[in-house]
C-alpha cells in the first residue's frame, strides 16, 4: 500500500471514529432528555395525587366525614380555623391571654367595662355569669366553664339553667377544653401542666412540670416552660425541645414566637421560616395573634400587623400594659392598665371597631 492510500485510510477511519463518537453523546443526550421527561412526570404526578389527597382530607374533615387531623394538614388553607371552632372550648389565643372573651354561635361574653363582672349575651337576653369577673372562659357541651378570679376554682353553668357546679377545686392558672379532654396548669403544684376527661374529674394526670403556658391541637400540647423553652409533647409519647430562650408563643397553625426582641415564624420542627420586620419599629412585644394578624407592642402603644397584606395598623395607645386582647368578627376587645403608683392600677375594657 503506497503512502497515499495508507494515508486516505487513516482519514477513513478518523471520520467514522469521529461520526461514531458523535452518534454516541446524540445517544447520550436523547437517554438524558428521556429521563428527565420520564421523572418530571413521575414527580408531577405524585404531587398532582399528594395534592389530590391533602384536598379530599381537607373536605373530608371541613365537612364532618374525618374527626382526625394530622400535623401536615395545619396549614392547609383555613383547616386550623375548623378545628378550634369544631374540637376547643375557646381559641388557643384568647385562653393564653387569659381567656376574658368568647364568640361563636350566637353567643358573646366579655366583661364589662370596669372589669366588675363576667356577661354573657345569648338568646338576646344578657345577663351576668357568676356575678364577679371571671375567666379561662371555654363554651363546651352546651355549658359555660369559667373560673373565678376570686378563688381560681373552674365551674361549669349550663346555658339553659341556673345550676352551676365545682368542676375542679385546685388553684387553676390556665384553662381549656378540646374534645371533652380538660388541661390546666396547677398553679399550687408547681405550675404543673394536667390533664383529665370532663366526665370523670377525679382522674387527673400530670403531662408536664413548670409549665408558663400552653396551646393544644388534638393530641398534641405545645408548652412553654418556665425556662423559656418550648416543647411539643404528644401525650401518647415523650415530648420534644422545640425552641430556647422563648419569652412568649402562640399557636394557629403555625408557631408565632417572642425570641429576646424578635418575632419569629417557626414550623413545628422548630425551623425558622420568617422573621416579623415592622418599618420603623425596632422593639416588640409580642401580645396576641388571630389568623394573619399579630399585635404586638411598642412602648404604651398597640399595633397590628397583617402578615398578607404586610400592612401595620395602631388600635390602642396611651396605656401602660395590654393583658388581654381578642378578635371576632365586627370588633376588637382590649384589656388594658394603666399603672398609678401613688393612686392605684386602674384596669379597663376597651372595644374598637375592627
Amino acid at each position: 500500500m503506497s503512502n497515499k492510500e495508507h494515508i486516505e485510510q487513516l482519514r477513513n477511519e478518523l471520520t467514522s471514529f469521529k461520526e461514531s463518537q458523535k452518534r454516541g453523546k446524540n445517544r447520550f443526550f436523547r437517554l438524558t432528555i428521556l429521563a428527565f421527561v420520564i421523572c418530571s412526570c413521575i414527580i408531577t404526578i405524585a404531587f398532582s395525587r399528594s395534592k389530590k389527597e391533602i384536598t379530599e382530607k381537607y373536605e373530608s374533615y371541613v365537612y364532618g366525614l374525618d374527626q382526625t387531623l394530622t400535623l401536615d394538614l395545619l396549614q392547609y388553607k383555613d383547616i386550623y380555623k375548623h378545628y378550634e371552632t369544631r374540637s376547643n372550648g375557646n381559641s388557643n389565643s384568647n385562653l393564653m391571654t387569659g381567656g376574658y372573651f368568647y364568640a361563636g354561635d350566637g353567643i358573646s361574653i366579655s366583661p364589662n367595662a370596669d372589669l366588675t363582672d363576667t356577661l354573657i349575651t345569648h338568646d338576646g337576653e344578657i345577663e351576668s355569669i357568676c356575678g364577679e369577673l371571671c375567666s379561662y372562659i371555654n363554651v363546651f357541651d352546651d355549658a359555660v366553664y369559667y373560673r373565678k378570679n376570686s378563688d381560681r376554682h373552674v365551674y361549669r353553668k349550663p346555658l339553659d339553667g341556673m345550676d352551676v357546679t365545682l368542676v375542679l377545686e385546685s388553684n387553676v392558672g390556665q384553662f381549656l377544653i378540646s374534645d371533652w379532654q380538660a388541661y390546666y396548669i396547677d398553679l399550687g403544684d408547681g405550675n404543673a401542666l394536667k390533664t383529665f376527661d370532663l366526665r370523670t374529674p377525679d382522674l387527673s394526670t400530670t403531662l408536664f412540670s413548670s409549665v408558663a403556658s400552653f396551646a393544644v391541637f388534638q393530641n398534641y400540647v405545645f408548652i412553654l416552660a418556665m425556662n423559656n423553652e418550648l416543647y411539643l409533647l404528644d401525650i401518647n409519647a415523650q415530648g420534644s425541645l422545640i425552641y430556647r430562650d422563648i419569652e412568649r408563643f402562640f399557636f394557629n397553625g403555625s408557631l408565632i414566637v417572642q425570641n429576646n426582641q424578635n418575632i419569629l415564624i417557626l414550623n413545628l420542627e422548630g425551623e425558622q421560616l420568617c422573621q416579623v420586620a415592622i418599618p420603623g419599629i425596632d422593639t416588640l412585644e409580642l401580645v396576641y395573634v388571630h389568623g394573619e394578624r399579630i399585635v404586638f407592642r411598642n412602648s404604651n402603644s398597640l399595633y397590628s400587623y397583617d402578615q398578607v397584606t404586610k400592612e401595620t395598623k395602631m388600635l390602642l395607645q396611651g396605656y401602660d400594659l395590654y393583658t388581654s386582647v381578642s378578635f371576632d368578627d365586627t370588633s376588637i376587645q382590649i384589656v388594658s392598665v394603666t399603672i398609678d403608683k401613688e393612686n392605684g392600677s386602674t384596669v379597663h375594657c376597651v372595644i374598637l371597631g375592627q
